[in-house]
């Protein structure tokens, strides 16, 4: 379990960086896209495999 994926732990992390930079004024709207399709993607995951997700589970894909 030591190199397993803890979603909502990452998705945590990202809902914190997307409420960061939006306070701030030039950051372009590029890194909202990718964070929301990271986001999007570990939510998926999730879905497909539950809260922890081992290096073998990844290999399936």
């Amino acid at each position: 379990m030591q190199f397993s994926l803890y979603i909502d732990n990452i998705v945590a992390r990202i809902d914190m960086q997307i409420r960061a930079y939006s306070k701030e004024p030039d950051i372009s709207g590029k890194l909202f896209d990718i964070l929301k399709a990271q986001k999007e993607d570990l939510l998926a995951l999730k879905e497909t495999y539950g809260s922890v997700v081992t290096p073998s589970q990844l290999e399936e894909l």
